[in-house]
């Protein structure tokens, strides 16, 4: 698998069902365009991805798939729309766990922005 390097998230607030929007871009070695991808959070134990529907865009999810193994629920599968699709359920309990897994391997600053739309449902 080729090697996949991210860079730097960007947390945009929205005004939709989703509060929040994080936005990435994935650097896939041997590939010269980048990936661009966005995490939402409809509800308190989803996670959404949406990303561009390139062919380089298997090994991010094959990544992102990687990460939140053992710690996700549930998995949608990868659909087609307007571009790539995935949805993960990760429980409430599973959650730190996931953070820990993001930070370790992402980052401090992706971890906070997973954290962020991961938590707007709570009260």
């Amino acid at each position: 698998m080729p090697k996949v390097e991210f860079g730097k998230p960007y947390l945009r607030t929205v005004r939709l069902v989703r509060k929040h929007e994080l936005i990435g871009v994935a650097f896939v070695e041997g590939y010269e365009k980048t990936v661009s991808f966005t995490f939402y959070s409809g509800h308190s134990e989803n996670l959404s991805l949406e990303m561009e529907d390139l062919y380089q865009a298997k090994y991010v999810y094959d990544y992102l798939r990687s990460l939140f193994r053992n710690c996700a629920d549930d998995e949608s599968g990868m659909r087609k729309s307007l571009g790539l699709f995935v949805e993960w359920t990760v429980k409430k309990a599973k959650q730190e766990a996931v953070l820990s897994k993001i930070e370790n391997t992402m980052g401090t600053d992706w971890r906070d922005g997973f954290r962020t739309i991961l938590s707007v449902y709570e009260k």
